[in-house]
């Protein structure tokens, strides 16, 4: 979904509480303070790899494990004091490991082992008052398994909201986005967003579809606690290879729950170690039309992974 537009320049935000964002991207009233005392232009490239160890699926119907590796880059760009546009491009490679898995008499690994997405976003800032910003947000990805094109697997999504700062410690969002799907119907997502600083350590934010508690350590440390809920969908290929689903949708549903020791030598590198447990995932295989195939869920499973972001 969108994220929550920044504070505005001359509000005073509690201190060390970033905006309300996703997951790694920038912050506008991040390193250098508010906008006004910023560079107009910032750039941000963010790594990360991670792996999910195997999980057997219901059923007796084999097991489940997954690597993926992304990188995403981004810049913003401070039209003014009030005016802050934010662009983001990113890619992911997943390899699915499914074994014994059988789907319409395929095997699942000869449907669904290497899987590809890239990303576009851009988001539009305009801070009104101290307490009061508004967002507009739109943008696209491409989802597709090894053998598919990318272009047949794109879904798109528009959005917008409004941030009220309640106190100097706790800011909401909230506003709603639309969002195509590959075969489903388009789906209505709400956009929530809660910034707040309990202490001067310990901060409360909302990351995407989830919620961050971190609190601030000694030595430039930092231990984050994170739940959230992820989908990703990819188009299948078209080959005979793929019987009844040739042309279909493979969906991956997950809820992480996540713990990340953060080491942030400047206010421009932050790398990340974390960890923790899938405590549900759902595969959804469809045909060409839409009709599910095949539904499956993997017993619970541990994670591990190392990400970076660097600002420029």
């Amino acid at each position: 979904p969108p994220t929550p537009p920044a504070p505005p320049a001359d509000a005073q935000p509690p201190a060390g509480a970033p905006d309300a964002a996703q997951p790694d991207r920038a912050r506008p009233d991040g390193p250098g303070g508010p906008p006004g005392d910023r560079p107009k232009l910032t750039f941000r490239v963010s790594p990360r790899a991670e792996h999910t160890f195997e999980a057997d699926l219901s059923g007796d119907d084999g097991s489940l494990a997954i690597s993926r590796a992304a990188l995403d880059v981004g810049l913003t760009y401070i039209v003014s004091p009030r005016v802050i546009l934010d662009f983001e491009m990113g890619g992911e490679a997943s390899r699915y490991d499914l074994s014994e898995l059988m789907v319409s008499g395929v095997s699942a690994d000869d449907l669904v082992e290497d899987a590809f997405e890239l990303s576009f976003s851009g988001r539009g800032t305009w801070i009104q008052s101290r307490d009061w910003g508004f967002l507009l947000q739109t943008g696209a990805r491409l989802g597709a398994t090894d053998g598919s094109d990318l272009t047949d697997g794109s879904s798109f999504i528009i959005g917008g909201g409004a941030r009220y700062r309640v106190s100097d410690d706790l800011a909401v969002t909230f506003g709603g986005a639309l969002r195509t799907r590959l075969e489903d119907d388009p789906l209505v997502l709400p956009l929530l967003g809660l910034e707040w600083q309990v202490n001067e350590r310990v901060r409360v934010e909302s990351r995407g579809l989830g919620l961050q508690i971190t609190a601030d350590l000694e030595n430039d440390l930092e231990l984050a606690f994170t739940g959230r809920y992820e989908h990703r969908e990819y188009r299948l290929e078209d080959g005979a290879s793929a019987g009844t689903l040739a042309d279909g949708v493979f969906q991956d549903a997950a809820l992480p729950f996540e713990v990340e020791l953060a080491w942030t030598p400047s206010p421009r590198t932050r790398i990340g170690l974390f960890g923790g447990v899938v405590a549900w995932r759902e595969i959804e295989f469809q045909d060409d039309s839409g009709d599910e195939i095949s539904d499956i869920e993997s017993d619970p499973a541990g994670f591990i992974g190392i990400r970076a972001e660097f600002r420029f």
